[in-house]
């Protein structure tokens, strides 16, 4: 099950380089505390390895996508707007002791990655 938590931390993180790569950064992620994220394991992975903090709320996916949406349509005049109501109930930082380990992990599983789908062709 780690394996697996890791593994989803690691492609989540892979997508975090791809904004990166196209001049999006963030250095805190707003979630809500369901789903993976309710998993010491996969918060823990991701807040080390992308190097973010993570913020998590009394919501889920759905309901924080629609206040997303709603603030991207404008339907919401500012994020504080769209985001009223949530409370913060637990928040998870990068540790110096523990990035590296992450990192050097996430490098191992992604060069491979690469070499698995090099190989395939």
């Amino acid at each position: 099950m780690r394996g697996i938590q890791e593994g989803i931390a690691f492609a989540f993180n892979y997508g975090i380089e791809i904004m990166h790569g196209m001049d999006v950064k963030s250095s805190v992620i707003h979630a809500g505390l369901a789903n993976l994220f309710l998993g010491p394991i996969f918060s823990e992975t991701l807040a080390q390895t992308a190097v973010v903090t993570i913020e998590l709320y009394n919501t889920d996916g759905a309901q924080g996508a629609a206040r997303g949406t709603a603030l991207g349509a404008k339907y919401s005049t500012s994020r504080k707007e769209a985001f009223k109501g949530l409370e913060c109930l637990k928040i998870i930082e990068p540790q110096n002791s523990l990035t590296t380990k992450y990192q050097d992990l996430y490098q191992h599983r992604s060069s491979a990655l690469h070499r698995i789908l090099q190989s395939k062709g």
